[in-house]
């Protein structure tokens, strides 16, 4: 048949096994998000990591894969839960989780703080020069310990998690739209998309400190957050079909995507003729607030991945070499996810 369900075999019931495919992919977004930031040290970069990061490949990342599939698991887990034990259980469990993140936070940053403070006298080195926006870690004003305490400033590479906290707090509120049914998915559609909306417009959070980002969270909760909405009523609702002429588009758009992000811009700087249409910057397309067309993209890539992997989950379950070696080196990270990157 032409059309199956989209993510079907994602969706597991009580009974059935847990799908591989997710802990793969999440398991590989923490491997690129850990190469993106290699990139950042130009002493440490790659060429071949430049080739197999989703950030050269298109206007992409692996912070829209592990968003989005945590998302679409907490659909999937907190709707049992909700079912189970009651909607003021699953408020409870989605603010504790985001408390727990909260703390991580800051043991994170005492431990970057000891690091880089560590590597400064060794290397006697401004610590500016060793970690990005680090500098505030070592103000002892009052000032700064509101800052970093009420979550307005944290160094280079540490804003995920705060990212992943708000988007917590917001997500049990959806669920109590999603529970109502199709009025409620509707609700909920237009809360997140009216965020989303308002995002693009300047809605963001405040961080005096971080004058590198406009004085502005870098990532935009209010943004992220309809990636992790749509991920989430895709764990909760019954998916809609996949078609496969469409995946078949999706795959072309991700090509032609390659092309224009990673391969033209290369021909460009090596003397080949090119158009300057060809090679200029895609509009819209901001990582920070999550532009149209960035998200537009992402979804595209993951319509075209659920089916062009719909054969992968019994793979993983093989014996043989190769997949044991994803299954440990990628697979359990996945299973643990926002551990591992804590």
């Amino acid at each position: 048949s032409p059309s199956r369900p989209l993510l079907s075999s994602f969706a597991m019931s009580a009974r059935a096994r847990r799908d591989l495919r997710i802990d793969l992919l999440r398991g590989s977004a923490l491997l690129f998000i850990l190469w993106d930031h290699i990139m950042l040290v130009p002493e440490a970069a790659n060429p071949f990591f430049l080739m197999v990061t989703p950030a050269l490949w298109g206007v992409s990342s692996a912070l829209a894969i592990f968003v989005f599939l945590s998302g679409y698991v907490y659909g999937l887990v907190y709707r049992r839960l909700m079912k189970r034990n009651g909607t003021s259980f699953v408020f409870k469990k989605s603010y504790d989780r985001a408390w727990q993140l909260y703390v991580f936070n800051l043991f994170t940053m005492i431990f970057s703080a000891g690091v880089v403070g560590g590597f400064s006298l060794l290397l006697d080195r401004e610590i500016s020069t060793i970690y990005y926006r680090a500098d505030g870690l070592f103000h002892s004003s009052p000032e700064v310990a509101w800052h970093i305490l009420t979550l307005q400033y944290f160094p280079g590479l540490l804003d995920v998690l705060p990212l992943y906290l708000v988007i917590l707090l917001l997500s049990p509120l959806y669920l109590v739209w999603l529970r109502r049914g199709d009025w409620g998915l509707w609700g909920a559609t237009t809360t997140s998309v009216g965020l989303y909306a308002m995002a693009q417009y300047g809605l963001n959070l405040p961080a005096p400190m971080m004058t590198g980002s406009g004085g502005f969270w870098p990532f935009n909760p209010f943004a992220w957050q309809l990636l992790f909405f749509i991920g989430i009523t895709l764990g909760w609702r019954k998916p809609p079909l996949l078609c496969k002429r469409w995946a078949r588009a999706a795959a072309v758009v991700v090509g032609l995507s390659i092309l224009k992000i990673w391969l033209l811009p290369r021909l460009a700087r090596s003397g080949v003729p090119m158009p300057e249409w060809l090679i200029a910057p895609i509009p819209w397309a901001d990582k920070g607030s999550l532009g149209p067309v960035r998200l537009a993209y992402f979804l595209t890539l993951a319509y075209a991945t659920a089916y062009y992997t719909q054969s992968w989950g019994a793979r993983l379950r093989s014996n043989e070499w190769g997949t044991r070696l994803l299954r440990v080196g990628l697979v359990k990270p996945g299973q643990y996810s926002l551990t591992v990157y804590t």
